[in-house]
């Protein structure tokens, strides 16, 4: 890890996180760093911690970025989806928190989508 703040925040760390529904997105150089292999590495934090895999779309794209997809449970539903522009990485993540209506993860996610839709990384 690079030299960042006093906060231990990696130098040149970029992101955004709001609360209900929960999602975080981040953004910071990643030269070289495959979609594939940053997949499989996921995939493999995945494994380890029993998570159930939903569905993962290793062809994802918006725009002209390119990365993947994941939905998965552990506990909760949640995303992770990466894309990759010009050496650099975007990481949008979600998480549903329990709630009495569940039917709030597919709203939320439909509102979610259209924001990772709308992504343009330069």
């Amino acid at each position: 890890m690079s030299e960042g703040d006093s906060q231990g925040d990696p130098k040149g760390w970029n992101g955004l996180a709001v609360n209900s529904p929960f999602i975080a997105i981040y953004a910071h150089e990643k030269p070289g760093q495959k979609p594939e292999d940053f997949s499989k590495l996921l995939q493999t934090s995945l494994t380890g911690f029993q998570v159930k895999l939903e569905n993962m779309n290793q062809k994802f794209s918006v725009a002209d970025a390119n990365g993947f997809d994941c939905y998965y449970t552990l506990g909760l539903k949640s995303r992770f989806v990466a894309l990759y522009r010009n050496g650099i990485r975007v990481i949008i993540y979600t998480i549903q928190f329990p709630q009495s209506d569940t039917t709030l993860y597919e709203k939320d996610d439909s509102e979610i989508d259209k924001v990772i839709q709308s992504l343009r990384i330069k």
